[in-house]
């Protein structure tokens, strides 16, 4: 009765320290995940940090998972949208079509 006991804490402990590790080492992951998605994201788009990591997080929580590619694509389709109106406002001779 002794050693089932004495069995019985030991794996429950062993089920403890695996549980503790485990949560420590997806702990890690994703901290380090939540830091790198953005710049990755980022690497290729010209557009400011905070962003890149508003639209990650925005689009993940409206979309989910699918957000992760939604959010950046559609702020730099946005952005370029804004440069390309904001070209044109400030020179409108040069975006007219010739007459």
């Amino acid at each position: 009765m002794a050693d089932e006991k004495d069995q019985s804490r030991r794996q429950t402990t062993a089920l403890i320290e695996r549980g503790i590790a485990l949560r420590l080492v997806l702990g890690l992951l994703l901290g380090v995940f939540a830091i790198l998605k953005p710049w990755l994201i980022g690497y290729g788009v010209h557009l400011p940090m905070a962003l890149i990591v508003l639209g990650v997080f925005g689009r993940v929580l409206s979309f989910g998972f699918l957000g992760l590619f939604i959010g950046p694509a559609l702020i730099a389709v946005a952005m370029t949208l804004l440069q390309a109106w904001r070209a044109v406002a400030v020179a409108p001779d040069a975006a007219a079509p010739p007459a």
